[in-house]
């Protein structure tokens, strides 16, 4: 393994984990061979059929059509192991997001349009305390919280990603 795999590794292990910790993805009582089974068939999906267009900007057309895909591979592949409520729109999201967020800080991609969307971000928009990302079931209530922060970032003059590295701060997790 070189040093660019080992961080990549490390970047699915804080994204995943990011992502699924306290979402309520999956089913209670839930098989650890099948969440295992669920993890590693999403990545190799986003590997090999996501990631390799963010090789170039992606415009954010594209970036939504991406997350709409992957949301049903979610379903598709982890059928087995998901709640009532599946793969959703939000959990989806937040792994793709930051994992492009770590890729691009590192220099290996560049720069997504969006950035991860979670509590601490959704609370410095006008939308604090009225949405949760882990609930989030589609485009349109992603859509929704994109333009509030977008908003947010026009005010600094700023994309959503380089706003978000402006004002994230885990304290506020």
């Amino acid at each position: 393994m070189n040093g660019k795999q080992f961080l990549q590794s490390e970047f699915w292990i804080l994204s995943w984990n990011a992502s699924v910790n306290r979402s309520g993805v999956y089913k209670p009582g839930g098989d650890p061979e099948g969440r295992s089974d669920f993890r590693e068939g999403l990545v190799d999906y986003i590997e090999t059929e996501i990631l390799p267009a963010y090789q170039k900007t992606v415009r954010e057309e594209e970036h939504f059509k991406h997350l709409r895909t992957l949301v049903k591979a979610g379903n598709r592949i982890g059928k087995s192991v998901l709640g009532h409520d599946g793969y959703r729109f939000g959990v989806a999201q937040k792994l793709l997001n930051l994992q492009l967020k770590y890729l691009w800080c590192s220099k290996f991609i560049p720069e997504p349009p969006h950035c991860p969307v979670d509590r601490v971000m959704i609370n410095k928009t006008v939308l604090k305390n009225q949405v949760a990302w882990t609930r989030m079931t589609s485009v349109t209530e992603y859509k929704k919280v994109i333009a509030a922060m977008r908003t947010e970032a026009d005010k600094q003059s700023l994309s959503l990603a380089r706003w978000e590295l402006e004002v994230f701060d885990r304290r506020d997790a």
